[in-house]
């Protein structure tokens, strides 16, 4: 017998008689009370935070929340008076099924116009429906990424393919605000100014910034490579501007916000409870800088109202530091910062 075998042979000794010296304990001797906690805890996961998303009603009398019925495979649309904490059903599973159809809609989003008395609705793969749950009408309607209702109730604003569109429900018209060419160009993060006159948005040229390989996940047999734009650090990123559009799509103009050579990040951008000038919070390539700017969207004139840096960083999180919210009658403001290193 070899060395090796040797080896192997008393190893297996060791582990059988380790295994009769020490048994390990079978599972019915674990006590009842432990074992069924136990399976609560990883086999019925009781204890998971369960995740819970609603939107509050327009006029902020209630909220509205997706719940799938019992023995359902689609949500429902629910609304919970604030009040009372009555439940009413918005949407049935019967109201959300287009006509001609045996199935409902699969909702993945919704809001409501401003005067709360329609709903925008959007699926994964089925597009975009108006829902009017007090006539029970549901249409199928022209929307895309992004889109937000404006003011008035009356159109939607979405964007596809790089640009900005404009759908009037009443005359079932589309109407494109902006014109890019350059499939490395985009807009964006549009706004509706209050009187819905204006779009506000963000545009992007990403033409800098280099291309890489990234691997599509389809057929592994057969793997398949695209190429996407990718900054890695240190090197260019894409440039930003803000513009502002009419709602008719007839005249664009460019907010003048200081633009240095190494790029810049944008946070907030957004009216400033007015139809005529914007909000522009702007962050530091090295985000060692952060502003906040007024522009007046008629004469183009801007004004820093905020300003402040730190040799390490001026925000912990963009989704907890940026922005400000508007206070006395758009007077005022607050906002969360970093000056004296609380996080």
């Amino acid at each position: 017998m070899t060395a090796t075998r040797i080896c192997r042979s008393l190893w297996l000794v060791g582990v059988l008689a380790a295994a009769t010296l020490f048994p390990a304990p079978a599972f019915s001797q674990v006590p009842a009370e432990t074992e069924a906690r136990l399976r609560s805890i990883f086999e019925a996961r009781d204890f998971d935070a369960r995740p819970f998303q609603a939107t509050w009603l327009p006029d902020g009398s209630g909220y509205t929340t997706l719940e799938t019925p019992s023995g359902g495979l689609q949500p429902e649309l629910i609304g919970y008076d604030a009040a009372s904490g009555n439940r009413t059903v918005l949407a049935s599973l019967s109201l959300l099924t287009p006509a001609g159809r045996s199935e409902p809609l699969s909702i993945s989003s919704y809001q409501f116009a401003p005067d709360g008395t329609w709903a925008l609705l959007g699926t994964d793969t089925d597009g975009f429906w108006m829902l009017e749950p007090a006539t029970s009408t549901l249409k199928r309607v022209e929307a895309g990424p992004g889109s937000t209702v404006s003011p008035e109730g009356g159109r939607i604003l979405f964007s596809r393919d790089g640009d900005l569109h404009v759908y009037d429900l009443a005359a079932a018209q589309t109407t494109r605000l902006t014109h890019t060419t350059a499939q490395s160009v985009s807009n964006g993060r549009a706004a509706w100014s209050p009187d819905g006159s204006r779009v506000a948005f963000v545009q992007s040229d990403a033409s800098g910034v280099r291309m890489r390989s990234m691997l599509v996940p389809t057929d592994p047999s057969y793997p398949e490579l695209r190429q996407v734009r990718f900054a890695r650090v240190g090197e260019t990123i894409a440039r930003l501007r803000v513009g502002v559009v009419d709602a008719e799509g007839t005249e664009v103009r460019w907010i003048s916000i200081p633009s240095p050579t190494e790029g810049f990040y944008l946070g907030q951008v957004s009216w400033a409870g007015n139809s005529e000038e914007l909000l522009v919070e702007q962050f530091s390539r090295f985000r060692d800088e952060r502003g906040f700017f007024i522009a007046n969207v008629s004469t183009g004139e801007v004004s820093r109202i905020y300003h402040e840096s730190d040799p390490a960083w001026v925000i912990a999180s963009y989704r907890l530091n940026a922005g400000l919210e508007w206070i006395r009658g758009g007077d005022s403001f607050l906002f969360l910062t970093e000056k004296d290193g609380w996080r």
